[in-house]
């Protein structure tokens, strides 16, 4: 329970300082006509699909922005879920969930969360990933990780995040975190925990590949403390 009560929070967290910063940016630099963006609120469009190449989709009690030429935002297969992309080409989706949170921020970023309840996927970074506890669809990657209250964060260039499992395996996997912290690294680093419960995969860094996977409360860091 109180893992859960913390993602959400800082779902809530995200939320709020990942569109308001990405909103203050751009109403800096450029009025509403010179930029792609789309707003959905539970199923409605609040721009003309015709006016942006920016799609944003949203179902019942759900809502999607996106930021960008051809962002994609979509939040529309659970109930109280959320989707947030800001950049060109990227990606963010929830899946059959409730509550969930996907945010994809950077220039060819993906984030998928959601075919199951409480999960968090955040990437920011140009071409980062995070996947988490659901279908994750980006546009050269469509994948299931089931599992609830799954928390998976990316920051950096290249950097990809995976909590709930690992590609190829679909197993219900629950409480899982997987970090990656290399905002400065170019190659990139990539963290992996699931297909077990409470397992928890962090990489600070860059050229590193940290897995906590195939079984329960599993630990690990990189590089090794």
């Amino acid at each position: 329970m109180a893992h859960a009560t913390g993602i959400g929070r800082l779902a809530g967290l995200a939320v709020g300082l990942g569109i308001g910063a990405a909103l203050a940016a751009n109403a800096g630099t450029a009025s509403a006509d010179e930029f792609d963006f789309q707003i959905s609120i539970d199923g409605y469009d609040l721009i003309p699909a015709a006016d942006t190449s920016a799609t944003a989709t949203s179902g019942t009690g759900d809502f999607a922005i996106a930021i960008g030429d051809g962002a994609s935002a979509t939040a529309n297969d659970g109930s109280f879920d959320a989707a947030f992309a800001d950049g060109t080409d990227s990606v963010a989706l929830t899946g059959g969930g409730n509550f969930d949170f996907a945010s994809a921020v950077g220039d060819g970023s993906g984030a998928g969360s959601g075919d199951s309840n409480g999960d968090i996927a955040m990437a920011n970074g140009t071409d980062s990933a995070a996947f988490a506890g659901g279908d994750s669809v980006t546009d050269v990657v469509t994948t299931n990780y089931p599992g609830n209250n799954d928390f998976a964060y990316a920051l950096g260039p290249n950097t990809e995040a995976i909590a709930g499992g690992y590609f190829g395996v679909e197993t219900d996997s629950n409480n899982d975190t997987a970090l990656v912290i290399d905002p400065f690294g170019t190659a990139g680093s990539t963290a992996s925990a699931g297909t077990g419960d409470n397992d928890f995969a962090a990489a600070f860094g860059d050229m590193l590949h940290a897995m906590a996977v195939a079984g329960n409360d599993l630990f690990t860091i990189l590089p090794s403390l």
